[in-house]
């Protein structure tokens, strides 16, 4: 393992060259089950861009909860088996298929986004619509989880609610990298989070970032202990956005913890476990639970508001509010010490494959 600071690899960014017969390894998915079990690291040809994609030379790829959740078979969506694993990455334009879009983009440092997975490997092939140019002032690493996390944050916290000002949203896992970016953003938009972690030492980190207020729930928590601290932080007006990557006992905390035409995103259910909560608490409180896919949220913009979309991103970019602060960098072959850190990294730190 190599560590990353945010400086890295600035001077790595210029356009190679594609060698005729050079080949291309890519960790290869070909059944559902345990990542250690079902990835395999193969050596296949360099993929040919048709028109309107390019080909990029892939620098990095972080290692995000929805590639191993797709792995293991609980995230219903993304390619069909066999395939190359990884839904984001930054890499150099080498090639473009046609089209006056890639001929634009060739020799240039792009954050690409791969639906149908593909980023963990040397070389992929990426629509020119999917690809985006990224500063000089962000390095590889934190330009490799550029969109996913810092798209989904936007997106649930500006579009799909909005959350008013001065209005409290409540998260889980709110020392992950998302849960971070969600504080950083209450604080530029002026609306209030209520943040729930496991780990005690997260309290005063979390705080110091910005959170405005930190409860530490467990297994032993109940609802009504949950109910009662928000109810006090929120003087007895309850929040009515909820955002929730884990599921299972925690997100039912905080559906029960709601107010009336509460709202909860479900956007990644770690957890095996289902939620549970009363019906009848569902119909009085008339409380509201769905899923979110930043893929559908991105396709119900209009093009003209994906491209603010995609402008404010980079703005917030620029100010740092999506700004990583730990990466753990291994090398595409080490892929499996990868994943195992993945799965134990502190709050707040990314793991990133690098693949040069």
């Amino acid at each position: 393992m190599k560590s990353l600071d945010m400086t890295t690899d600035l001077h790595t960014v210029k356009s190679g060259t594609v060698k005729s017969g050079m080949g291309n390894s890519s960790i290869v998915c070909s059944s559902h089950g345990e990542p250690s079990s079902q990835l395999k690291l193969v050596s296949t040809s360099i993929p040919v861009p048709r028109r309107g994609q390019v080909l990029v030379r892939m620098l990095a790829a972080p290692v995000n909860p929805s590639d191993l959740l797709f792995v293991k078979g609980n995230y219903q969506r993304g390619p069909q088996l066999p395939a190359t694993i990884g839904f984001e990455g930054v890499g150099i334009v080498e090639k473009s298929g046609g089209g006056l879009i890639g001929r634009t983009l060739i020799g240039k440092r792009v954050a690409v986004l791969r639906q149908h997975g593909g980023t963990w490997a040397n070389y992929c092939v990426s629509s020119v619509m999917t690809v985006i140019p990224v500063p000089q002032t962000l390095s590889n690493a934190q330009a490799a989880a550029y969109f996913v996390n810092p798209a989904t944050a936007l997106m649930l916290t500006q579009y799909v609610f909005p959350i008013p000002v001065g209005n409290w949203l409540i998260q889980s896992a709110a020392a992950s990298s998302l849960g971070r970016m969600i504080i950083r953003l209450g604080k530029h938009y002026k609306f209030r989070t209520i943040n729930l972690v496991r780990n005690p030492d997260h309290v005063n980190e979390l705080k110091q970032l910005g959170a405005d207020e930190v409860l530490v729930v467990n297994e032993q928590t109940s609802p009504e202990q949950l109910r009662q601290q928000v109810w006090q932080i929120c003087l007895s007006a309850s929040p009515r956005y909820a955002v929730d990557p884990v599921g299972g006992s925690i997100g039912s905390l905080m559906l029960n913890a709601l107010g009336e035409q509460g709202r909860l995103k479900t956007i990644a259910a770690l957890s095996d476990d289902p939620l549970t909560i009363s019906a009848r608490t569902i119909l009085i409180n008339r409380l509201g639970i769905s899923s979110f896919w930043l893929d559908h949220a991105m396709k119900a913009l209009s093009f003209r508001e994906q491209i603010r979309f995609v402008g404010e991103l980079g703005k917030l970019h620029a100010a740092g509010l999506f700004q990583v602060e730990n990466f753990q960098a291994f090398p595409l072959h080490d892929w499996r010490t990868a994943i195992d850190h993945a799965g134990n990294a502190p709050g707040g730190t990314k793991v990133i494959l690098t693949m040069q």
